[in-house]
């Protein structure tokens, strides 16, 4: 097994509650059949990261998502895709896409930012092409979400990747926004 180096993403997660249902709703898809996709951990990367955020960092990360987000729930708004390349390979990312764009100035210098996601969505699978492009997500919402370092390292074995993640510590989006 050829093992690749661990990376550094900062991720939002959002309510289990959301993250149930589409599980549900992933593995309903791969019981009929999907195949040739790889899971996603059912976060929404934010960006990929050269160091991991401290909790201070993740905290005034999420102050500013609420604010953008203001009161309301985060919505989401049909399907879409992210090239992903920090795997090794450049693989598709498939999912709901957010009603949420990222604020301006959200990341200052000193985060060592290696890539910013603007399109955002909640990772479902990965693929090698767009394939999936047909699939259909039903709406979903929340208001509950929380930022977090996310730990992601792929695997070789023979011709097959196999991917070990892990989701570091919570920063919770606070219940409303502080001006």
């Amino acid at each position: 097994m050829k093992k690749s180096v661990k990376q550094k993403f900062l991720v939002l997660v959002p309510h289990k509650d959301v993250r149930v249902k589409l599980h549900n709703y992933c593995e309903v898809l791969v019981k009929n059949g999907l195949t040739g996709v790889y899971r996603f951990p059912l976060v929404v990367p934010l960006a990929a990261l050269s160091r991991s955020l401290k909790q201070e960092e993740l905290k005034n990360i999420a102050h500013l998502l609420r604010k953008t987000a203001g009161n309301s729930k985060i919505n989401t708004e049909g399907t879409s895709t992210v090239t992903f390349q920090e795997t090794g390979n450049t693989l598709i990312l498939h999912g709901p896409r957010l009603d949420l764009e990222l604020p301006a100035g959200i990341f200052d210098d000193n985060l060592k930012i290696k890539a910013i996601y603007n399109s955002l969505l909640i990772g479902t699978f990965l693929t090698p092409d767009h394939s999936l492009h047909k699939l259909k997500f039903d709406k979903l919402s929340f208001r509950a979400a929380a930022v977090a370092n996310m730990y992601w390292e792929p695997f070789h074995e023979n011709e097959t990747i196999i991917f070990n993640w892990k989701i570091g510590k919570l920063s919770w989006l606070p219940k409303k926004a502080i001006s």
